[in-house]
């Protein structure tokens, strides 16, 4: 018995769209059948957007460009599959199904999609992923009361193995400044002189940071491919190689309402998560902050208070393993109670510290008191307290009391209750990311381009996540209306 095989048939409608058959069925049909409905979710989803926002941006001159809703259909139905490659997303028009039913068989080359990219990415990164989340929110009957924020590190796109130190940057850059001075006119040169000061200004911005923290300033290099990329430890083991920081607010639903992508700092994007938060929704405000111990600063804190938020925060980051020479019972800071009607602290011996001297503040630290005591000589928990000869001294920063205030809030066991579920709410979003969207590793370079590739990757993630809700919903109701049924609510 011979079967006929499906041909794939191209037609024009009389509107003007695209008709694709296969074999007697159309690709509606189709895909139907085969029971792929990511494209139809995409679709619907991407049609109900506004476009008007690229027509500011559009070339006037040229060939006509590609229409933004299918060069965004056509981005974030691939990331959603886990291709990021411009070529392998420009090959998937061509073959893919759901993508020429999305794209209605339009096929650019990986070119015009990084065209695309480059023309558009602030429009993509702020103004769409904003109208785009609220459009999701309404989809997944979620909102943005309730959030919870973390980070992680993402290798950047410039390799590891051309990291540079200072006195190698300072040779590349003079020499690149002689080869520019000898050729007045190449403008070439004269770029890559600019770039390379450009890198020695970015390395020495480190150095001078370290020194203020009191750190080693050996280590400290730099990719002159990419200098806006932090070295940094990466996830998978313990090799320092050029990061960036992204971060995420995500709601109960697991929905990601706000994105920001750092250096190095989480703390700074989630202020500036907070308000494209404000954005995204006009009419409610974030009532609750969900954090991890990174986020326990005096900054967060006082951002809070201003915007009325209640925020839940882990102690602090986890501590290193201890060695074996690591005393585990050594008395902390934390075992000091600050007494705040004479301002000083009172030991476990039951001595108190009072004001000794005060100390100004930094570019990475605010201004200090410190307290000490004169007790500590005859103490009998001295080995255990402090091996200074003048005794134990404390610092108390401006702003710890907004610290002592989280402390016995996170007390209450509904507090930690709730802190619990933070994991649920976020953690899964990275992991989505790394193992069905493959994004262990940026593909483009800068910053500029890390955050426009980053809000399309969250877009793409978005758009699963609200597919899954509507799969939900469908289920609790035929699981309610079998309850309804078998209880009579339907039956005359």
């Amino acid at each position: 018995m011979l079967i006929e095989r499906p041909v794939l048939k191209l037609g024009n409608k009389p509107n003007d769209e695209l008709a694709v058959s296969i074999g007697n069925k159309s690709i509606e049909q189709h895909l139907l059948m085969a029971d792929i409905r990511q494209p139809f979710y995409i679709k619907e989803l991407l049609s109900k957007q506004d476009w008007t926002i690229f027509e500011e941006q559009h070339p006037t001159k040229g060939t006509r460009a590609y229409q933004p809703k299918v060069m965004v259909g056509l981005i974030l139905y691939g990331l959603m599959q886990g291709i990021s490659s411009l070529r392998d997303l420009a090959r998937m028009a061509r073959v893919d199904l759901g993508c020429i039913y999305i794209t209605e068989g339009v096929f650019p080359d990986n070119s015009s999609i990084c065209r695309f990219i480059n023309r558009y990415k602030e429009t993509l990164s702020e103004a769409f992923f904003i109208n785009l989340t609220r459009s999701i929110l309404k989809v997944t009957r979620s909102g943005v009361r309730s959030l919870a924020g973390d980070g992680t590190i993402i290798e950047a796109a410039a390799s590891r193995y051309n990291l540079m130190r200072q006195e190698a940057v300072e040779e590349k850059k003079k020499s690149a400044r002689a080869k520019s001075n000898a050729h007045p006119g190449d403008k070439a040169l004269a770029l890559a002189a600019e770039k390379m000061e450009q890198v020695a200004a970015e390395l020495q911005t480190r150095i001078d940071k370290r020194k203020e923290q009191r750190k080693s300033i050996e280590t400290v290099t730099i990719n002159p491919i990419e200098p806006e990329a932090v070295i940094q430890p990466g996830k998978k083991g313990k090799t320092s190689l050029p990061a960036y920081k992204p971060s995420v607010l995500a709601n109960d639903a697991r929905v990601v309402v706000a994105i920001d992508v750092h250096p190095s700092n989480e703390i700074e994007s989630l202020i500036t998560m907070l308000d494209m938060v404000n954005d995204v929704d006009k009419e409610v405000a974030v009532e609750e902050l969900l954090l991890d111990g990174g986020y326990e600063s005096i900054q967060v804190l006082e951002e809070s208070i201003k915007r009325n938020i209640s925020v839940l925060c882990a102690a602090g980051k986890k501590g290193k393993k201890k060695s074996k020479t690591t005393v585990d019972n050594k008395i902390k800071k934390s075992d000091f109670k600050y007494d705040e009607l004479t301002d000083s602290y009172i030991c476990p011996q039951g001595q108190r510290l009072t004001p000794l001297s005060r100390g100004k503040a930094s570019a990475t630290a605010p201004a200090y008191q410190t307290y000490s005591t004169n007790s500590c000589h005859n103490c009998p928990l001295k080995e255990k307290c402090t091996s200074s000869k003048n005794g134990r001294k404390l610092k108390r920063y401006d702003g710890d009391e907004l610290k002592d205030a989280l402390t016995c809030v996170m007390e209450h066991p509904q507090a930690q209750k709730r802190l619990r579920q933070r994991k649920a709410m976020v953690e899964p979003v990275f992991s989505h990311l790394r193992l069905r969207q493959n994004v262990n590793r940026f593909r483009r370079k800068g910053l500029a381009g890390v955050r426009v590739e980053f809000s399309l990757q969250i877009m793409a993630y978005n758009i699963s996540r609200a597919i899954a809700r509507h799969y939900l919903f469908f289920f609790i109701q035929i699981l309610l209306g079998q309850v309804f049924f078998k209880r009579g609510y339907f039956q005359k």
